[in-house]
């Protein structure tokens, strides 16, 4: 990898894809020492999949997404996203390695979301061994080379500047700067939103709005939930100075359960991105 792209990469994901300016100093040293790295596979590795479909190995990249052993598989999988972002990314391999036992629920989140690729079940957790993977999930994706080497870290599902930032190396350019829109200010009519205690078969709707408080207009370039049960949808045109933007939150729970869920809104906002906090007891 030449110096000057590897500086680059690490910078974009500095600036884009870890939002916490306290903790910056401590995430660039941990995406310093990610990128370059070769990733360990473990020899012995369960494949799950609906269909017989498989990647093209020959594709220079790949995409390894792992989801952690105290995760909720259901929740963290994505799989319709990864679906889609495989069309997007002409067809690069995403590798995602569930590790954990739990079967059950990756045969459940494929069919129900027609994913036909393979997924590797690492029942042992023996890739988070053998790499000495950190816990915080935002170090558990990343963009490798044909020989398993790191070039970027981030999740391009949960965050549309690291997709981006995918999408500029996988395609032979080079990674851009961020795009130049004025920015503004924002407003949320609430940080959180509580659902209190229900049914858990009943589906829970509610609402947030943003203000655009600003002088220039809102641009949201997307708003990402952080489990495939909880959906949102809004408008998509920018939203003029002193109007507001409806987003409508639909949350369907699996299983009973009592949960926190986090909706990050990606936008021209000087804070940007904002969180808004989803929770409550599916009983």
């Amino acid at each position: 990898m030449q110096v000057r792209i590897k500086e680059i990469v690490i910078c974009f994901l500095i600036l884009f894809c870890l939002n916490n300016c306290s903790k910056q100093p401590k995430r660039e040293r941990i995406v310093r020492q990610w990128i370059g790295k070769e990733i360990k596979f473990p020899n012995q590795t369960f494949i799950f999949s609906i269909s017989n479909k498989s990647f093209n190995k020959n594709k220079p990249y790949k995409i390894l997404k792992c989801i952690d052993p105290e995760e909720c598989v259901s929740c963290n999988l994505h799989l319709y996203e990864w679906k889609n972002l495989i069309k997007e990314m002409d067809s690069t391999p995403i590798l995602i390695y569930v590790m954990s036992n739990d079967i059950a629920s990756v045969e459940i989140k494929a069919r129900k979301e027609q994913y036909d690729y393979p997924i590797y079940i690492d029942k042992h957790a023996e890739l988070k061994e053998l790499n000495k993977l950190r816990d915080e999930p935002e170090y558990r994706t990343f963009l490798l080379d044909s020989t398993n080497r790191v070039i970027a870290i981030g999740d391009p599902i949960q965050n549309p500047e690291i997709k981006r930032l995918y999408l500029n190396i996988i395609t032979g350019k080079a990674p851009s700067q961020k795009e130049e829109i004025l920015s503004t200010t924002i407003l949320l009519d609430k940080p959180s939103i509580d659902f209190g205690i229900f049914p858990w078969k009943e589906e829970q709707k509610a609402k947030f709005i943003i203000k655009n408080t600003g002088n220039e207009s809102l641009v949201i370039k997307d708003i990402i939930t952080s489990c495939d049960c909880t959906t949102v949808s809004y408008k998509k045109e920018p939203v003029p100075p002193n109007e507001s933007l409806e987003v409508e939150i639909t949350f369907k729970a699996e299983h009973p359960e009592v949960f926190e869920r986090d909706i990050t809104v990606y936008c021209n906002a000087d804070n940007a991105p904002v969180e808004v906090t989803v929770k409550g007891e599916a009983k």
